[in-house]
């Protein structure tokens, strides 16, 4: 039975205690082939708790350049507003990632203000590649993946970085936005965005839960004077 000293041990934090899972561990592959590629954008669906985000917050200090440079990833979740504008849109993005604007700025501030903040990212690692991550992007508007684009542009014309742009959902629901993107009036987002689609799934097979099980053999919380899970809670089977 485990011991009183590791009654705050990380593994009862159902929020913050993860494990490595194969398909995180491709999905960090995935990400970081795109980035090696100059790829601007592609799509991962999968189902609802799938662990899609999860995912992506383990990942995000993990994926580097072909010089070996960290990419600086931005992680932003979508909400639901009842106005799907551009501009509503950035207000939200900046509120998350903490960033100053005005009342009366327009399109052309925020756009200015943003890819700057990413080329900001960017330098402080000698990355020329940015990744913005955004989830829920099922709650997006058609309309708003010009901002975007947009951002791409900006980035690639005035600071000669690559933007790659991951939009994360819920198959069937990101389905449906999909499926309109398909249609002639909007190729110009197909093309930059949505020509690579990966698929995201949670423990499917026998070898998936070997691998999972491996990793209490491998995790060791910084003040466990290097014991792993299984020391910890099963001294005498370890």
């Amino acid at each position: 039975m485990a011991d009183d000293s590791y009654k705050d041990h990380p593994i009862f934090d159902p929020i913050m205690f993860r494990i490595w899972t194969p398909q995180i561990m491709n999905l960090q592959e995935s990400i970081t082939k795109l980035v090696w590629l100059g790829a601007t954008g592609a799509a991962v669906v999968g189902f609802s708790r799938a662990g899609k985000t999860s995912a992506f917050e383990m990942i995000k200090n993990n994926i580097s350049d072909r010089a070996g440079n960290k990419v600086p990833i931005v992680l932003y979740s979508v909400h639901r507003r009842d106005c799907n504008t551009i501009k509503q849109l950035y207000k939200h993005i900046f509120s998350k990632l903490k960033l100053d604007f005005k009342r009366n700025d327009d399109y052309e501030d925020f756009a200015d203000k943003l890819s700057m903040y990413l080329a900001e990212m960017a330098n402080n690692t000698n990355s020329k590649s940015v990744v913005f991550v955004v989830d829920e992007a099922q709650r997006l508007s058609i309309g708003q993946l010009d901002l975007f684009a947009e951002l791409c542009d900006v980035l690639a014309q005035e600071y000669s970085l690559l933007l790659t742009v991951i939009f994360v959902g819920n198959r069937e629901q990101l389905k449906r936005l999909l499926d309109k993107i398909t249609n002639g009036e909007n190729e110009h987002i197909e093309g930059r965005f949505f020509r690579r689609k990966i698929v995201f799934h949670g423990i499917e097979s026998l070898s998936d839960v070997e691998y999972c099980l491996e990793q209490y053999d491998k995790y060791s919380p910084p003040y466990s004077d290097n014991h792993c899970c299984t020391e910890c809670f099963l001294p005498e089977a370890y």
